[in-house]
Parts: structure tokens; C-alpha cells; sequence
């Protein structure tokens, strides 16, 4: 099939113009960047902690970011992802000096303060398997008689494990009905409705970058993407000729700092991921 006959495109009438505008996009990316400064670098590269919560209802983020700063944790970014009105947020804190154990506990506690200070027993929404056995263990509502302590634990904790396939698959339990579609002892349910509690938001990811590491990841994405480029250099020079390699490395380093200054006037994070896609 044939959509184009005699196509004749000046593609090089034009080339003056697009080469202004070109180099009017290569500026702003220039500016965006190395003089501006407002590159958004992820913890990868910053080093800090990234929580990732879940939330019943939609907090503001002026009131998650006061409890925050209560707890002395700094200056921190917080924005909302996923569907409106998901309850979904991303809180990111900068490093701690002299530590490389971040601020989860620290924002964590604060937080479980503020949102859970009322709730009583253990919290299902923060609990993990082994904590949600360990109370199954003490209630022992099916009276199974183990002999072997180990299968008794092991029994339980397929249990907790069940219970708790509620939050992973929503993120979240917001209500008690929720575990009545599981195959669980209905005795056991009650009994841990009456022990445990069903917290107002739950950690759905949780990670920390030292200073240190993420100075070495930040030297390490620079060196990769410099490699790459001498390489292909030294092949195209090889394979074919040096000025043509050399015009191959400037299009891909014109394409790479354009697409950084958009990243830069959009706020995009900057992250190992996008070295990836750089590359």
C-alpha cells in the first residue's frame, strides 16, 4: 500500500531556523540545570528517606508537613500520586547528619501520633506476619492442641499471613467486613477484632539512602553515562569515521540535555530509573 508518491521534503531549506531554535532550547535546558539548580534528584543520588503511605481518608499536606516539622525531622517534599482521592502520599526527608539510618521511625511515630493517638491493641494496618502471629499464639481461639510448638506457629502464622493478604492486595484495611470474604475461623475474627485495630494509614514502601551511598551512586550514574558516550564514539570511529562519531555524540548529548532541562522545568525526578532511560 502506498500513502506517498514523489515525496521531495527540503528537510535542509529549513535547517538555519531549527538550528536558532535548537540552540534556544539548548540554553534554557543549560540555564534549567547548571544555573538554576532545580534539578530534582531523587533519594538515589540526594540520599534521604521516601515513605510511601496510604492514608483512609485524604490528609492535607499542610497538616502531614506541621506534624512533621513538630518532630523535628526538616524540610520535607510531600505530594499525592495515584487516583483523586486515593489517599495515597510520597513524603521524602533529606538526609540525617552523622546517620545513616534515616527518619523513618522518627516521621513514622509522628505521624502514628497524630493520626492513631485513639487507637488501641495492635494496629493491622502496621503490623506485620510474625506480630499478628504472635497475638493468634496468645488468643489460640481454635484450641487446635499443637504438640509441636513450631506447627502451632506455623499454623498461625498462615493465618496472619491470610488476614493480612487484605492489605496488600488494597493497601489498606478500612473496615472489618473486609476479612469476612477470607476462609478464616469466624471465633478467630471476633477475638482479634476485640485485641487489634484497624490504624489510619499504612506504610505501602519505605526506603533510605545514606549520604555516602547516594554520593557514590551520583559519581557512578555520571561515569556511566560518560563511558557510554566515549564508547560509541570509539566504535563509530572505528566502524565508519571519526567525524562522524563525533557528530553522533554531540546530537545525543544535544538530546540528553534538552530532555534534563525538561525534567528540570517540570520537576521531574531525577533517579537511577532515568539514568536507565538516558542511556
Amino acid at each position: 500500500m502506498e500513502f506517498f508518491r514523489d515525496t521531495k521534503i527540503e528537510f535542509m531549506k529549513y535547517r538555519r531556523r531549527w538550528v536558532v531554535v535548537s540552540a534556544a532550547l539548548l540554553l534554557v535546558s543549560v540555564f534549567a540545570v547548571l544555573v538554576r539548580g532545580k534539578l530534582n534528584v531523587g533519594i538515589d543520588f540526594a540520599g534521604g528517606t521516601q515513605l510511601t503511605l496510604k492514608f483512609k481518608t485524604d490528609p492535607t499536606v499542610d497538616r502531614l508537613r506541621d506534624i512533621i516539622a513538630a518532630a523535628g525531622v526538616g524540610e520535607v517534599q510531600i505530594q499525592r500520586f495515584g487516583d483523586a482521592g486515593s489517599g495515597e502520599v510520597l513524603i521524602k526527608a533529606p538526609t540525617v547528619d552523622a546517620s545513616e539510618e534515616g527518619s523513618r521511625d522518627q516521621i513514622i511515630d509522628a505521624l502514628d501520633e497524630a493520626f492513631n493517638g485513639s487507637v488501641s491493641g495492635l494496629d493491622l494496618n502496621r503490623a506485620g506476619v510474625a506480630t499478628l502471629a504472635d497475638l493468634l499464639l496468645e488468643l489460640d481461639t481454635e484450641s487446635l492442641g499443637f504438640a509441636d510448638p513450631e506447627a502451632a506457629r506455623a499454623h498461625h502464622e498462615g493465618v496472619a499471613a491470610k488476614l493480612l493478604s487484605i492489605r496488600r492486595s488494597e493497601g489498606i484495611v478500612t473496615d472489618w467486613t473486609q476479612f469476612e470474604s477470607l476462609d478464616v475461623d469466624a471465633a478467630t475474627l471476633e477475638a482479634v477484632q476485640l485485641r487489634a485495630a484497624l490504624g489510619e494509614f499504612a506504610v505501602l514502601g519505605a526506603e533510605n539512602v545514606g549520604p555516602q551511598i547516594g554520593s557514590e551512586l551520583r559519581l557512578k550514574g555520571i561515569m556511566a553515562i560518560g563511558f557510554s558516550l566515549l564508547g560509541m564514539l570509539a566504535y563509530i570511529w572505528f566502524r565508519f569515521e571519526l567525524r562522524y562519531g563525533i557528530g553522533a555524540l554531540v546530537a545525543v548529548l544535544h538530546d540528553v540535555m534538552i530532555t534534563l532541562g525538561l525534567f528540570s522545568l517540570m520537576g521531574f525526578e531525577f533517579n537511577l530509573t532515568t539514568i536507565a532511560g538516558f542511556l
